[in-house]
C-alpha cells in the first residue's frame, strides 16, 4: 500500500494527486505489463494517463484508492486465484454435469441428501451441487460434487457449505 511506498520513494505527488506510476507499481510488486494490465480490467480501474515534469509522454498513474485495491487483488493472484476469478461480477461458467456422473454421485452417496439425510425413497427431489461454486473457481471433479435435496440445495445457493450425514 501507498504507506509502504512511500519510504522506498516511489510513491508520490504528481499533478496534486498522491499515488505512482504503473510502472513503478509493476516493478514494486515483480510482475510483467500484462499481467498488471489484466489485473486492472479484472477489477474495473482504469488509470488516468498524467504528464510528469522530466517525462516526454503521459504515463499510467494509479492514485492512492487505486493503489490499496490493486494491492489487495494482486496479493489474491499471487496466492493462485487467476485473473478470470479476480473479475469483479465474473458470471459463473455454466459447467454442465453429465449424465454419467451425475448418476455416479448419485450412487456414491447412496441416492441421500449429504445436509439433511433425506433420500429418495422418502420421495426427496435430488440435485447434484457443486460444494465449492463454479461461480468461485470450483469445478466438476467429483471430490466437488454432492447430492442435495432440492430445499437443502436452494438454501445453500453459491455458498461453499459441506454436506453433513
Amino acid at each position: 500500500m501507498i504507506e509502504l511506498l512511500a519510504p522506498l520513494g516511489i510513491a508520490s505527488n504528481h499533478g496534486g494527486r498522491e499515488g505512482m506510476r504503473l510502472l513503478d507499481w509493476q516493478n514494486y510488486h515483480g510482475i510483467s505489463r500484462t499481467t498488471a494490465y489484466a489485473l486492472l480490467r479484472a477489477i474495473g480501474i482504469k488509470p488516468a494517463n498524467t504528464r510528469i515534469a522530466g517525462i516526454n509522454k503521459p504515463v499510467s498513474f494509479l492514485t492512492k484508492d487505486q493503489l490499496i485495491a490493486m494491492d489487495m487483488i494482486v496479493e489474491q493472484y499471487k496466492l493462485g486465484r487467476s485473473v478470470n476469478e479476480l473479475c469483479v461480477g465474473a458470471q459463473s461458467k455454466n459447467v454442465k454435469v453429465s449424465q454419467k456422473l451425475r448418476v455416479d454421485i448419485l450412487a456414491r452417496d447412496s441416492y441421500t441428501c449429504q445436509m439433511c439425510g433425506i433420500g429418495a425413497k422418502n420421495g426427496a427431489v435430488l440435485e447434484i451441487d457443486h460444494i465449492h461454486p463454479v461461480s468461485k473457481g470450483g469445478t466438476n471433479n467429483p471430490a466437488n460434487l454432492q447430492v442435495l435435496c432440492r430445499e437443502c440445495n436452494g438454501g445453500k445457493s453459491n455458498r461453499s457449505v459441506l454436506g453433513q450425514v
